[in-house]
């Protein structure tokens, strides 16, 4: 398995080998990955297509090369402690509990329990992108609005906090990144920005 670079295990090896963590970022816009953009976003709305240009110039940033992309700015939006004042703003809704797996996860997972449900919330390094997931009878759904007070409340602190809430829409977009857990045919957006899983939670 290629070693994920900037996650815990194989950070320190590579700073003590002098590899440095920053990567330059290709003129996409006129490469193949700038083809797959046009292709991609062809038969969306001008709202949609602005939003998914946000979200892969925010991969491309934070990955540098798609092919050999690096991890670093996992530690980095650790080491800030990003997230941090939101996760205790949450706490205000119901009980929050990190479930984040360092080894797969490029952001914060967190569970909240509250007014007898169960939600999880997806905070992504990669960029100002979230995701709320709501648990119903051992399965997650998206939650992508209504009148749930509990929802309504998560949603209104992230979109407070600057996130931008994805939609299954959004999610499900084919992204030409190489994970390491994730098959290349199954990697979506979601896994870009949140989990190295080669399914969808939902």
């Amino acid at each position: 398995m290629r070693p994920r670079v900037g996650y815990p295990e194989e950070r320190q090896r590579r700073q003590d080998a002098g590899v440095v963590s920053g990567v330059p970022i290709p003129a996409w816009r006129d490469d193949t990955f700038g083809s797959f953009l046009r292709i991609l976003t062809l038969n969306s709305s001008e709202q949609a297509r602005r939003l998914l240009d946000r979200i892969l110039d925010a991969i491309l940033q934070a990955y540098g090369d798609l092919k050999d992309p690096t991890f670093h700015f996992v530690g980095r939006s650790e080491a800030r402690g990003e997230y941090n004042e939101l996760i205790r703003t949450l706490s205000d809704v119901g009980e929050v509990t990190d479930e984040t797996d360092p080894n797969t996860d490029v952001g914060r997972y967190l569970r909240i329990a509250a007014d007898h449900g169960t939600w999880f919330l997806w905070l992504s390094y990669v960029g100002p992108f979230a995701c709320l997931l709501r648990q119903r009878a051992n399965r997650q759904f998206l939650a992508e609005g209504g009148v749930n007070t509990i929802e309504a409340r998560v949603r209104a602190l992230c979109e407070r906090a600057g996130l931008a809430m994805l939609d299954a829409s959004t999610l499900e977009h084919p992204i030409p990144l190489t994970l390491d857990k994730t098959e290349p045919e199954n990697v979506r957006v979601f896994q870009a920005l949140f989990s190295d899983s080669d399914l969808l939670p939902w």
